[in-house]
């Protein structure tokens, strides 16, 4: 086997467990049927370190996604994305950031799911005010309505507050959490440092 068909198909290994691996989350992605001659693999471009920023109306920075690494395909409207991290920007509030270790971007709904150490922060402006922090193992982002779900388990920790949850509705411009199950809180004093 000659080398650039060893390196073919490692590269082939490695976008399978990739997607094996994306895919395992307990039905929130769903794994696409491929038919015809296209596989799953066939993707048609890469882009390091990709940014894209996405503004409203008036001009205003909306969004910004960034990306180690983007890899395209067509076949399924999708992209997988490596170290994904979202700025929402909203009004005169500073950004939620969310971030994760990897994502699967959706062309047909324009959702962003996050797996891996999903966390999103955002560092009040008021300086008396407490930073917050929700974590959670997956959380599906639609950037355009300001809508972060999740049906996992989540935590949020500010300051000396800690909250855990079975899923989650979030809108980042009205700055509204809505935690859905087996909603628990307690006080506990230097939990965030």
């Amino acid at each position: 086997m000659d080398r650039y068909r060893l390196f073919s198909l490692l590269g082939i290994i490695a976008t399978l467990g990739i997607l094996a691996w994306v895919s395992k989350s307990d039905n929130l992605l769903e794994v696409p049927i491929f038919q015809g001659d296209k596989s799953p693999t066939d993707s048609d471009f890469m882009m390091d370190n990709f940014i894209s920023r996405q503004y409203n109306a008036s001009g205003d920075l909306h969004y910004e996604l960034s990306a180690k690494r983007l890899t395209h395909y067509p076949h399924n409207k999708t992209a997988l994305l490596e170290s994904p991290l979202v700025n929402f920007y909203n009004d005169q509030a500073s950004p939620w950031i969310a971030k994760s270790h990897s994502g699967l971007l959706r062309e047909e709904d324009a959702s962003l799911i996050l797996n891996g150490q999903v966390s999103i922060s955002q560092d009040p402006l008021p300086l008396d005010s407490q930073p917050w922090l929700i974590e959670s193992e997956a959380l599906t982002l639609y950037p355009r309505e300001n809508i972060i779900l999740t049906a996992y388990p989540v935590s949020i920790a500010s300051g000396h507050q800690y909250i855990s949850a079975i899923g989650l509705h979030a809108n980042t411009k009205t700055h509204k959490i809505k935690l859905l199950h087996e909603v628990k809180g307690q006080h506990a004093p230097n939990r965030l440092r």
